[in-house]
């Protein structure tokens, strides 16, 4: 008999919408959105209920005459709207605090960081479903959590991956969570980057009987749980870390890391996070190795997409923060490289990237909106400073940026996006 309103019309809203349905099919559900919907999304609910669609000014007019407000993830917390009406008391939830709530927190490996955590959990799915384990992988990657309501009967263990954006309001801690690593990212989201840590360090309650696995070659990560205890921790000596292109346990060698997908020093750390979360959960690590060499890499992940003239073309468009771009270069360093930098301006500091463009000695680098223009004063200011720099090369859209870098790079050659 509450006012409900779901706060988005994409695959979580729509997810959340599907499962209050089955419940409680003649319930009268608002979905908002900041834009109108698509006529097609619309036409595709009418028979589905009792749903009405609000967007754009009238969701602020709306929301303080609600009871409950289902948000989905993108939508931040900190909007001085949503501040607002919990003020006035409106309720909040997510569909992560739903999905928990129904699953518990016994079969479950949450994985979260700034980047790192959908190879990591896909790593961990990989190798369970790969020794016989009946394993789901779902949240930030594949299918929305309430997708997974009716299947939890028959699943041994869930991976779930997390971001910023839905631990910043979790309720529950998983009975395994991984935190990959953790770098300035979504401070447009959290509205200050002490917020961006405080909510990603909220998934984990060391020392309650819970597995919390944190890296320890992550200086962040190490400062801000100085005082934490129960820690188990991947990237140490006396855990399952990485040496130069391969895996230890201590100090047995597990084995080297040929798999094309796998390789550089941040996949490296991927894997030992995996393998800690696996032998955390009760299953063998060391067996689970055996299936690293075909595991296949996602998208947009220093994605190899092929030669042209040939010059490689490598996708590490997932790529958002500094700290990847370097390992993305560090990774395919030998050859000319070209990068192109630019898109959404996440307001990250880019001084270290600059300097790393220039002290790498890059073939040249391609800038583009919205915050291109940041990066090719840096370099310029650099260059004045050290008196070297690569090439530059501001463009105004992403496809005059990839026509200039196929042109201007040699054969045998990079270009990374």
């Amino acid at each position: 008999k509450k006012n409900i309103i779901i706060w988005g019309g994409g695959r979580d809203g729509l997810s959340a919408m599907g499962q209050i349905q089955k419940i409680f099919p003649t319930q009268k559900i608002f979905i908002f959105t900041d834009k109108e919907a698509p006529p097609e999304l619309i036409a595709g609910l009418q028979g589905q209920g009792c749903v009405e669609f609000i967007y754009g000014n009238h969701i602020v007019e709306n929301l303080s005459s609600t009871d409950v407000v289902i948000k989905s993830p993108g939508i931040s917390l900190y909007r001085d709207d949503i501040q607002n009406a919990v003020k006035k008391g409106v309720r909040f939830l997510s569909t992560t605090n739903l999905w928990f709530a129904e699953i518990g927190d016994k079969n479950i490996i949450a994985v979260t960081g700034t980047k790192g955590k959908s190879t990591t959990a896909s790593i961990i799915y990989h190798c369970l479903k790969n020794i016989g384990v009946s394993v789901e992988i779902c949240g930030n990657i594949g299918k929305p959590l309430l997708n997974y309501l009716d299947k939890h009967h028959n699943t041994d263990l869930y991976i779930v991956e997390l971001s910023s954006y839905q631990t910043a309001d979790i309720a529950y801690t998983p009975k395994i969570g991984i935190l990959v690593n953790l770098f300035p990212e979504h401070i447009d989201w959290h509205k200050s980057l002490d917020n961006y840590y405080k909510d990603k360090l909220r998934l984990f309650n060391p020392g309650h009987h819970h597995h919390t696995i944190l890296n320890y070659k992550d200086n962040v990560t190490r400062e801000l749980t100085a005082g934490w205890n129960g820690i188990r921790f991947f990237e140490k000596d006396d855990g399952i870390h990485s040496r130069a292109n391969e895996i230890y346990y201590g100090n047995k060698n597990l084995g080297r890391i040929n798999n094309v997908h796998l390789q550089g020093e941040h996949n490296r750390s991927n894997i030992c996070a995996a393998l800690t979360g696996i032998e955390a959960a009760g299953y063998d690590p060391i067996k689970c190795c055996d299936y690293l060499d075909n595991f296949v890499g996602l998208p947009h992940r220093q994605e190899v997409l092929g030669i042209r003239d040939g010059v490689l073309f490598v996708d590490d468009s997932i790529s958002t923060t500094p700290e990847t771009a370097m390992a993305a270069i560090d990774r395919f360093w030998g050859p000319p490289i070209t990068i192109l930098l630019g898109g959404f301006d996440r307001k990250q500091n880019y001084e270290a990237l600059t300097k790393f463009l220039c002290l790498k000695q890059l073939h040249m680098v391609i800038t583009l909106p919205n915050y291109g223009y940041r990066i090719a004063a840096l370099r310029r200011k650099e260059i004045d400073r050290i008196g070297t720099g690569p090439e530059l090369i501001e463009a105004v859209d992403l496809p005059s940026a990839v026509k200039a870098a196929h042109r201007y790079t040699p054969p045998g050659g990079i270009v990374l996006l």
